[in-house]
């Protein structure tokens, strides 16, 4: 007689045991919280756009406005004969015309720091979105560490299970209360169902660590239109705000060529400022229109890869060690290459 024989103890799961039904409805969850998400960051990429193109168009017509003001001005300095003959024929339209003007660059103004008073309040909506993306990430890898520890505890027990049912056919000493036939029976079912364990949980593995990587560029999209745009919000309110001063002191100035001289300038600074509104559309419509549709795709396709699992009945004694033999390698493989990988 040889050792005795020792049969592992059940396993208790971290994630839950792994079940036909569990798989099926975790990568239902995954695929309504990842459209979710996909809905959500494309509802702020298409806001984003409408406010970049109606701060753009107020913009572009504040400096219209002051090239118009600053043509009005020069008129009004021109020398000779025929010039003085024509301020004096159209003094009044060209007092009415100014102020036309100078009101018209009043509202743009007022409408160019509404619309970057809402684009501030969109910054902080951008911020808490990427937060709950993160959480999501984090949410990820928290449930994807339990699964892939479940995984090996259920390899382990697989070769666990197998050396047993060796030890029995060795003629080891049994258990009190159990006959050799009995035990091997036992064993043998354990095995197997232990090893369409292992597979399912491998399963729901891969549908894990396939889901992180839209999530993570999802979190990612979303901190790079926030960055962007609170870099792009701070640089347009200065110009703005510089702007705004001269235009409020237009009706009340007692050197109106002074005032328009340093207005223009100040407008040819908010030149930056429309180019950005113009990129910001521009990667607002392709994420819109290629990024978010890509992903989808991406993880439609990922998800019809993970099918069907092992049947307990399908397996033998060999079928069943080599599938724990490779998880755990795997398994070994992955905290190898996790090592040097801060996104694992």
């Amino acid at each position: 007689m040889g050792d005795r024989v020792h049969v592992p103890a059940a396993l208790s799961y971290a994630a839950g045991p792994p079940t036909t039904r569990q798989l099926q409805e975790r990568r239902d969850a995954l695929k309504v919280s990842h459209d979710a998400s996909l809905e959500q960051v494309s509802r702020l990429a298409l806001d984003q756009a409408r406010l970049s193109e109606g701060l753009g168009e107020e913009l572009a017509g504040m400096q219209t406005d002051g090239l118009t003001l600053t043509e009005l001005e020069a008129r009004e300095r021109e020398t000779g004969i025929l010039a003085a003959l024509s301020r004096t024929l159209n003094r009044r339209r060209t007092v009415l015309a100014r102020r036309s003007v100078g009101e018209s660059l009043l509202r743009r103004y007022e409408a160019a720091s509404q619309r970057l008073r809402e684009s501030s309040a969109f910054c902080d909506e951008l911020r808490l979105c990427g937060l709950d993306l993160q959480a999501q990430v984090d949410g990820l890898h928290v449930e994807l560490g339990r699964v892939r520890e479940d995984a090996r505890a259920a390899a382990g027990r697989v070769v666990a299970l197998d050396e047993a049912m060796d030890a029995i056919d060795a003629g080891a000493s049994l258990p009190e209360g159990t006959t050799r036939a009995q035990l091997r029976e036992r064993v043998a079912f354990d095995e197997r169902t232990q090893a369409a364990a292992l597979d399912l949980l491998r399963a729901r593995e891969r549908l894990l660590a396939q889901e992180l990587g839209p999530a993570r560029e999802l979190r990612d999209t979303v901190l790079t239109l926030h960055e962007e745009l609170s870099r792009f919000v701070l640089k347009a309110t200065s110009a703005v705000d510089t702007s705004g001063r001269q235009i409020q002191a237009l009706g009340m100035a007692a050197d109106a060529p002074t005032v328009v001289a340093e207005l223009h300038d100040s407008l040819a600074e908010l030149g930056t400022a429309m180019q950005a509104t113009e990129r910001y559309v521009r990667a607002a419509q392709q994420l819109v229109g290629d990024t978010l549709p890509r992903l989808s795709a991406e993880l439609e396709a990922d998800q019809g890869l993970i099918t069907g699992v092992i049947d307990a009945e399908s397996l033998d004694r060999a079928q069943a060690r080599a599938l724990a033999d490779q998880a755990l390698r795997q398994a070994a493989e992955a905290e190898v290459a996790a090592i040097g990988s801060p996104d694992s």
